[in-house]
């Protein structure tokens, strides 16, 4: 690991984490009284519908490696939750909220890899047709 590998991942998953708080407390704003952890299947599912799109475009480019590093593990890494999602399914099932917390790991689970295979072979056809 070098300084320019650092700071792409460290200065990326800066702003991923401000943007993943962004998203949270505007849910929050907007639904303040949701009983379903709604801020953190948004940001599972727009995180994984990008880096669907981001890995088929860096499949047909020559992106510096430190570019990428920034945007999927830096940004995407810190603007995505798995930790979160899953103490939010156990607060829900603590809470006898057991359908919540069923609804919630299939839709994060299940939702993210459907956004990410459908922005990445959807972002694949999209390039080889330009």
């Amino acid at each position: 690991m070098n300084i320019p590998t650092i700071i792409a991942v460290v200065s990326g998953g800066a702003l991923g984490a401000l943007g993943r708080l962004i998203v949270l407390e505007t849910t929050h704003r907007y639904l303040p009284d949701a009983t379903f952890p709604l801020g953190t299947l948004y940001v599972n599912l727009i995180g994984s519908f990008c880096v669907g799109i981001l890995f088929a475009y860096f499949n047909h480019t020559n992106l510096s490696p430190y570019i990428k590093l920034f945007v999927a593990t830096g940004f995407l890494g810190a603007f995505t939750t798995f930790s979160t999602f899953a103490i939010e399914s156990v607060m829900l099932m603590e809470n006898s909220k057991f359908l919540y917390a069923l609804f919630n790991v299939i839709a994060n689970t299940l939702g993210s890899i459907v956004a990410a295979a459908v922005a990445y072979f959807v972002t694949t056809a999209l390039l080889r047709w330009l």
